[in-house]
């Protein structure tokens, strides 16, 4: 489900809009085995790293203006950690078959990147904005899915464990937080005069012309 809200949006304008789409996640390791709907965890563990991501379903409406990834960290056993949002091509229907092996894998880190998180601790809500990039696909991506890839800058292939979202709850906050544009205003009762009266103006001025030019 999402969520929206139809008051101001986040830069003030009346009837902007947020709403936050409904999200599934992932994980895979550097081996190319993949989790769906599991967790989304990103790290080092006993010689394996992962990357993690999200997919959200992307309702359709208002061109989005701006976009918010609020992530609830947690478990960071070696932080803090340098956490790194980054574009997915795979599709949806690869990555809810937890699809693609070590090719999705690299996908998840490899593309442009949407923002960076330095300084990541358990236990810590992180809002994070997503760049101009993300928000031009996630416009794209409306009426669909949009993906984001998780990498944790800090990880290595070695036998320690250095990860964030270890241990995740469903109820962790895993949220897209999206800005739209408002509706197109509805003229009041006072618009609508001062236009039937801009009018009524236009009109005489037209057929007090067309009789100068009669009498002429």
């Amino acid at each position: 489900m999402f969520r929206s809200n139809h008051g101001p949006g986040r830069d003030g304008k009346p009837g902007g809009r947020r709403d936050s789409s409904r999200r599934l996640l992932f994980r895979y390791n550097d081996a190319g085995g993949g989790l769906y709907n599991g967790n989304h965890y990103v790290g080092a563990e006993v010689g394996t790293t992962y990357r993690g991501g999200v997919l959200f379903t992307i309702p359709a409406g208002q061109t989005v203006l701006a976009a918010e990834l609020a992530l609830d960290a947690k478990n960071v056993p070696d932080g803090p950690n340098t956490l790194e949002i980054y574009e997915v091509t795979a599709s949806g229907a690869v990555l809810i078959a937890s699809g693609g092996g070590v090719a999705t894998y690299t996908d998840l880190g490899d593309g442009p990147q949407y923002a960076s998180v330095p300084g990541v601790t358990s236990n810590l809500s992180l809002s994070i904005n997503l760049d101009a990039t993300a928000i031009a696909a996630i416009n794209a991506a409306q009426g669909g899915q949009f993906a984001v890839g998780l990498v944790n800058a800090n990880a290595t292939n070695t036998a320690s464990t250095d990860g964030i979202f270890g241990g995740g709850l469903s109820t962790d906050i895993r949220d897209l937080v999206l800005t739209r544009a408002g509706p197109a205003p509805v003229p009041t009762l006072s618009d609508w005069a001062m236009i039937l009266f801009g009018l009524i103006l236009a009109g005489g001025a037209a057929v007090y012309i067309q009789r100068r030019e009669m009498a002429a």
